[in-house]
């Protein structure tokens, strides 16, 4: 009960930060290219997608992400039980950050980023304020703060892929606060048949691997690149569950056409523009009762269409996770 009420009281402090860094950036108060409230993982996806940064500065950055993200898992795991620190060392790793995105960043590639963190949406607004669609989590919309409880090896199995996870090389993955979900409903509803669209490195096929060895489910995933399919392979084998995936290189839009029916749950990250196709491809196929998860959307797109396609549709019901890169999930009714 105690550590319930603290994790009540931390996700309360945490969401009236994020809602003052938020209107900080609206009125144009300095705050950085990472003042907003946005994880590292969206970050770095902005500047993938929606600032597209040149090759060139991705590469320069890569590095400087991949020390931020195995900072944040080492602070996460040692502030396990306990709360305090916490903030200060994640406030730590964006300032570092921040300089190098000082350094790095073109003025007009940081005007686009600063831009982005404005129009992301503040958290804690009521469910009223989301048409068409709720918010999951606790005080401020947000749910369990990810310092509380990190993911604790329940075998050896599970110990090897956790491991594996916190060494991928995270290139516009989903975060852990998401990857963790991912596993949650995937493991719920006894996926047997899981579909990804945008394997990436693997990060989020690991996290579907530790709840389809449990449900004796497969994952099928689609990655448009040759040279990062190869990089999740080798992943999936480092996390002992290469046998559990089956990794598709092409293009998704057309790929995709070659899956069979029943899913149990579609995870499409990809590129954003495609959101729309990918969900009419493969919700014919998914199973009453099944799910499609949508990442980096928030209810702040609701005149976009995949967000207006899937708030308004009867036979739908979505819901929209926030604690991490902002996750749509989506059910199938019966």
């Amino acid at each position: 009960m105690k550590n319930f009420k603290m994790a009540v009281i931390f996700a309360m402090v945490l969401s009236v930060l994020t809602a003052d860094l938020v209107a900080q950036a609206q009125r144009g108060q300095p705050g950085g290219p990472m003042g907003g409230p946005s994880s590292l993982d969206s970050t770095w996806a902005a500047l993938a997608f929606e600032v597209k940064v040149t090759n060139a500065t991705l590469d320069r950055l890569r590095p400087h992400f991949e020390v931020a993200w195995q900072q944040k898992a080492r602070a996460i795991r040692e502030s396990a039980g306990g709360f305090q620190g916490f903030a200060g060392r994640m406030q730590k790793i964006r300032d570092d950050l921040n300089e190098t995105l000082k350094t790095v960043l073109t003025a007009e590639d940081a005007r686009k980023l600063a831009n982005w963190q404005a129009s992301r949406p503040p958290m804690g607004p009521p469910p009223e304020a989301f048409p068409g669609g709720r918010r999951m989590g606790g005080p401020g919309g947000s749910g369990s703060s990810p310092s509380g409880n990190p993911p604790l090896a329940k075998d050896d199995a599970e110990k090897r892929i956790l491991e594996a996870a916190d060494q991928v090389t995270r290139l516009a993955s989903v975060p852990m606060e998401d990857g963790r979900m991912i596993r949650l409903l995937a493991e719920a509803i006894g996926a047997k048949n899981a579909v990804e669209i945008g394997t990436s490195t693997g990060y989020s096929g690991l996290w579907f691997a530790l709840a389809l060895r449990r449900t004796g489910g497969k994952l099928t995933t689609f990655e448009i690149d040759a040279g990062t399919a190869a990089t999740a392979r080798e992943n999936f084998r480092k996390g002992g569950v290469e046998r559990l995936v089956t990794v598709m290189v092409g293009d998704a839009h057309k790929t995709v056409e070659s899956l069979n029916g029943p899913i149990d749950m579609v995870l499409i990250d990809a590129d954003k523009e495609g959101y729309v196709d990918y969900l009419e491809k493969t919700l014919p196929l998914v199973r009453p009762g099944g799910l499609i998860l949508a990442h980096n959307v928030n209810m702040g797109m609701v005149a976009e269409g995949y967000v207006k396609r899937v708030t308004s549709d009867p036979d739908l019901e979505t819901m929209f996770y926030m604690d991490g890169g902002g996750l749509s999930v989506t059910l199938k009714k019966r």
